[in-house]
């Protein structure tokens, strides 16, 4: 009787059974593999990331900044742990919906873009901390921690690049990605037009008026795509998958409720 042969081991299939790959069939499976919130859940967690980036910028304290000088940070050593404690969860769980979106590099890049905002809002932190330390010391130098937004801004460079690619395979077949894109168009438009309407009514000369108006008219355009591209992509991806509350797959729910609960943790700050 011949020897049975010992079973061939596909090449990189004990790294599958930790990480499977997802999403090898259309768009809405390939969505599976990502990890990270969209929907209701990401957009809330967006805005919670604005307003903890704004009010670290200004150095108040994100739970409560309305209380004077008694609202201003001062606990640095905290906030450091905080910030230091958020981006170390952060990265390997971005990491994790990176490689199981390996087959689908528009994921890939949208995970890469949400990581860069982590990154982002704790490096903020970690300044705004910095700075309170010399401050304490004596040592005041002048610092603008939300100078840190420029590396989100290449962020999302790379996830808008992505997006667009998802949104022209889903525009044939997902009929509501179309409502969610004229809503935000809409509201981008309203508000860049009461800026040039602003500055046609106002200002010493007609050339001024134009001049000034164009210019800030398409800034605020351009900052209007920038700040709300990731609530964009949030009800996007809900349009797709036809999850509007962005509640996570039974496969990733530690790693989606990990993640959002990391990414609070410079609201924290104090």
């Amino acid at each position: 009787m011949a020897l049975m042969s010992a079973p061939v081991v596909e090449e990189h299939q004990w790294f599958d059974q930790f990480v499977p790959s997802k999403g090898s069939g259309g768009i809405k499976d390939e969505l599976q593999c990502y990890s990270l919130p969209f929907g209701y859940i990401g957009l809330l967690s967006h805005l919670v990331t604005y307003w903890t980036v704004i009010c670290l910028g200004i150095n108040k304290k994100p739970l409560w900044p309305f209380s004077g000088e008694k609202s201003e940070l001062k606990h640095s050593k905290f906030d450091y742990l905080v910030a230091i404690v958020s981006v170390i969860i952060c990265i390997p769980v971005a990491t994790f919906s990176i490689v199981r979106c390996r087959n689908s590099w528009q994921f890939v890049l949208m995970a890469v873009w949400k990581l860069t905002m982590s990154f982002t809002m704790a490096c903020i932190g970690l300044h705004r901390a910095t700075i309170l330390r010399r401050t304490a010391k004596g040592i005041i130098k002048p610092a603008a921690p939300l100078w840190w937004l420029t590396v989100y801004a290449a962020g999302v460079a790379v996830g808008m690049t992505g997006l667009i690619s998802i949104l022209i395979k889903a525009w044939p077949m997902y009929p509501k990605t179309h409502t969610v894109t004229y809503v935000f168009a809409a509201f981008i438009g309203a508000v860049a037009v009461i800026v040039l309407l602003i500055f046609l009514f106002t200002g010493d000369s007609i050339a001024d008026r134009f001049g000034w108006g164009s210019f800030f008219t398409a800034a605020t355009a351009l900052s209007g795509v920038g700040i709300l591209s990731a609530l964009y992509s949030d009800m996007i991806l809900a349009a797709v998958s036809d999850n509007w509350s962005g509640a996570p797959f039974d496969d990733n729910k530690y790693i989606f409720w990990t993640w959002f609960a990391a990414k609070r943790l410079p609201t924290l700050s104090w």
